[in-house]
């Protein structure tokens, strides 16, 4: 290794020892918003798998298979006059897998509506900001 002339080596050791020491709390600063993302998503998905395993629970008790739901929520949806459709059956497995939770209020709605529960007793992890039938 060759060095030059006119520069010292114990000239770069301080900068040296510095940059370290801002690497290091930048990594201890990236490693600490990352857990807590990853905690944040691990809470998330026990709410959602709670949310599926609620919603098995409650079509077993009122003795409908998930297509006889899926069968009701459009039935329910057709008399609207929102022009609302019901999920697939393969998007209520999905739920009930706890793979994922109804993403938009008339699925919830359509749902709630035919099983007889309200969001909350299916543990619906989301914060509902309109439900219809709701007046300003």
């Amino acid at each position: 290794m060759t060095s030059s002339p006119n520069i010292r080596s114990d000239q770069f050791q301080p900068r040296a020892v510095l940059f370290f020491q801002y690497s290091y709390s930048a990594y201890l600063c990236i490693y600490t918003i990352i857990t807590s993302i990853q905690e944040e998503k691990i809470e998330d998905t026990a709410a959602i798998k709670l949310f599926g395993q609620r919603l098995k629970q409650k079509r077993k008790e009122r003795g409908l298979t998930r297509e006889k739901l899926v069968d009701q929520m459009d039935k329910l949806a057709s008399e609207g006059s929102q022009g609302w459709k019901a999920p697939d059956v393969s998007t209520v497995a999905r739920w009930e897998r706890g793979e994922q939770c109804p993403r938009v209020v008339p699925h919830l709605w359509l749902v709630c509506q035919v099983l007889q529960v309200s969001p909350e007793e299916l543990g619906y992890p989301k914060p509902i900001k309109y439900w219809p039938g709701d007046h300003p």
